[in-house]
């Protein structure tokens, strides 16, 4: 598989079977970061997410009997936009989250970094259109 081939799996995965999401970073000023998690049930997709974009990848208990353990990748934070950043051009569902996830990222810059009133409110308005667009069920 050339380079070109591996991303454009990758974004695949992330596309059909990931998840584009912010939470809030536990201080004061709760500020947004953003995080991409993938789970599936086959390692070596997960495995592959990790050697090419770092991150963590973590086993995931079955909720019922006859369910499958599965595997679950997760990167945060400035990763997580430089993740979104090197997909985009290759996602199709999730490229309307991806562009406000990558947008977060900019408002925010680095966590250490105190925020205005306006790029706080800024980044945490873009969080919830995120979550809108995340929400299950029929629009």
């Amino acid at each position: 598989m050339t380079p070109d081939q591996r991303l454009a799996y990758l974004a695949g995965i992330v596309d059909g079977e990931g998840c584009i999401s912010t939470h809030l970073i536990p201080n004061k000023r709760h500020i947004p970061s953003v995080y991409v998690k993938v789970v599936m049930t086959d390692a070596r997709p997960v495995m592959l997410l990790q050697t090419v974009f770092g991150g963590t990848v973590a086993g995931v208990q079955p909720r019922k009997p006859n369910h499958k353990p599965g595997y679950c990748w997760q990167v945060s934070g400035r990763r997580a936009g430089d993740v979104l950043i090197a997909l985009m051009p290759l996602l199709l569902v999730k490229k309307e989250q991806a562009g406000k996830a990558i947008a977060i990222r900019a408002i925010t810059g680095s966590v250490g970094k105190r925020l205005s009133e306006d790029r706080l409110n800024s980044g945490l308005a873009i969080r919830d259109e995120i979550r809108i667009l995340n929400k299950r069920g029929v629009a």
